[in-house]
């Protein structure tokens, strides 16, 4: 991802172009280039503007018909980013149907909260584990802290509004914005541990 400085160089190499009186095809080409790639600030936005994302790979899995055919489930992380800088991140079920998709509520889960942050174009996570449903022998909650740098791209769309090709890369895994899943569900199973 290119930073801030960028489109400065855009400008520069439009000012270019504007002063030879005819195209210089090169430096059209550039700056266009520079133009479409998106910048770790348009992430920012995205983040602050589509806050819901799930794991690319989900394997979805349909219910048996006797139970409902129209339903499918599938183990997922799902991934929350608030606009004030608070950040989930939930190991849970997903249950879809036709024209929705929600959180099960019975099935495990473990819950991280944290922060998520910009700093010089870099978007920073840290979190921890908060809460698991099934505990492991020993272990001690809330977990230590981790930390991850999340990267945005989207090949066909160069603005900050978020399309169905966007994604984040987020631990080497890359996640996608889910329209269906309702915010508030998720704040729900987050509920008071951000």
């Amino acid at each position: 991802m290119l930073p801030v400085f960028a489109h400065v160089i855009s400008a520069v190499v439009l000012l270019r172009v504007i002063n030879l009186g005819m195209p210089d095809m090169k430096a059209i080409i550039l700056l266009l280039l520079l133009l479409t790639i998106p910048t770790e600030s348009q992430a920012a936005d995205v983040l602050r503007s589509h806050r819901v994302w799930v794991y690319q790979h989900t394997r979805w899995e349909k219910a048996p018909p006797e139970v409902e055919s129209r339903i499918s489930t599938a183990s997922a992380t799902v991934l929350y980013f608030r606009d004030d800088g608070k950040f989930g991140m939930v190991d849970c079920f997903l249950i879809k149907g036709r024209r929705s998709l929600g959180i099960s509520n019975g099935d495990g889960l473990n819950i991280y909260v944290g922060e998520w942050s910009e700093k010089d174009g870099v978007i920073n996570v840290s979190y921890r584990l908060v809460e698991r449903t099934v505990r492991m022998i020993g272990e001690t909650l809330p977990s230590p802290v981790q930390t991850a740098i999340v990267s945005y791209k989207d090949k066909r769309n160069r603005s900050a509004r978020i399309s169905p090709a966007a994604r984040l890369v987020f631990n080497g895994k890359e996640y996608a914005p889910t329209f269906t899943l309702d915010e508030k569900s998720v704040q729900s199973i987050i509920g008071n541990q951000m």
